[in-house]
């Protein structure tokens, strides 16, 4: 059993918390000897932080006062405890980056593959700005670490090992950004976390989801083509990604889904509506509405190339790419 941290062991920790982010500037680059150094100072901080456990009883309760609690009163004010949070979170992140690179990797491979997420290198920038944002309100917080959410690291772990062995990429993806909210949710606690939802949330877009929602986007704007036309009073079928209209043949491309156009829309949205709007329900209601709207305006540009094209007599060649 941990015996507790005296008065002459909480002292010099708080006092030299901030010169340990020098330490990470002396981390070995071997991939091994990183994450082992990372993980040293990670549950190493976590020890100290643990006594803070004893100011929130103080706080509580005043008779509790003990003389370790008037100790850490004194000296571990909230600028040492987020000190110490900030270099254990940092840790915390660098494991998770090191143990699940291969992920990370394969997402930024995707990012560099993509037009559609391209975007994904203004994920962690657009999620500081809005903790910036946010410093006001956390300046008047303090960091309560819950041990008890490590415990949310299972069902992410399970995803791993399952998108692994089925060899799904995405999932793997996901399992790995999932264990990026792990630290962040265990050592800022829940009332902190819950101030910077909306940044943590935001994180999900580094995954590269929209790969797989190429093909059902083409049949939807082919459907939703041929819709538009028909209303038009133009005859016209589609068969899967072939659209024929008035006997002329179209082929439905993967740049007719506008996947690129769908998703910068809703990371767009998302962005103004958390900056414009308070109110949970107009951010909620703001934001999901771009993913229809994004489909409904491609259906729009797609149908008005063919209407355009055929009322033309194909002089005017908008659709030379697709027929």
């Amino acid at each position: 059993m941990r015996t507790p941290c005296t008065d002459s062991q909480w002292q010099p920790f708080t006092h030299a918390a901030p010169s340990l982010f020098h330490i990470f500037d002396k981390l070995p680059c071997s991939p091994v000897a990183g994450p082992h150094a990372c993980a040293g100072i990670f549950f190493c901080t976590l020890y100290c932080i643990d006594d803070y456990r004893v100011l929130q009883r103080m706080h509580r309760d005043p008779a509790q006062v003990t003389s370790r609690g008037a100790s850490i009163r004194k000296y571990g004010d909230s600028r040492a405890i987020w000190q110490a949070v900030s270099i254990a979170l940092l840790a915390g992140l660098g494991i998770v980056v090191a143990v699940f690179y291969s992920a990370f990797a394969s997402a930024v491979a995707i990012w560099n593959q993509s037009t559609a997420h391209q975007f994904s290198y203004l994920v962690i920038p657009v999620s500081l700005f809005f903790v910036w944002l946010r410093r006001h309100r956390l300046v008047h917080m303090v960091p309560a670490p819950d041990m008890r959410m490590v415990w949310l690291a299972l069902p992410c772990g399970l995803v791993w090992l399952t998108s692994h062995v089925a060899q799904i990429d995405i999932g793997v993806q996901f399992a790995a950004v999932g264990m990026l909210q792990i630290p962040l949710l265990t050592l800022l606690g829940r009332n902190i976390y819950r101030v910077l939802l909306f940044p943590c949330m935001f994180l999900w877009l580094l995954v590269p989801f929209g790969d797989s929602l190429i093909r059902p986007l083409m049949e939807l704007t082919s459907l939703m083509t041929v819709a538009g036309l028909t209303l038009l009073g133009l005859g016209a079928y589609a068969e899967g990604t072939v659209l024929i209209a008035e006997g002329v043949r179209y082929l439905i491309v993967e740049e007719c889904a506008a996947l690129d156009f769908i998703i910068g829309n809703l990371v767009i949205s998302l962005v103004y509506a958390n900056l414009m709007y308070t109110g949970a329900t107009k951010r909620w209601l703001y934001s999901l509405a771009a993913v229809p709207v994004a489909i409904l305006a491609n259906a729009f540009r797609t149908t008005s190339i063919v209407l355009v094209t055929h009322a033309s007599d194909g002089q005017i060649g908008l659709a030379y790419d697709h027929a």
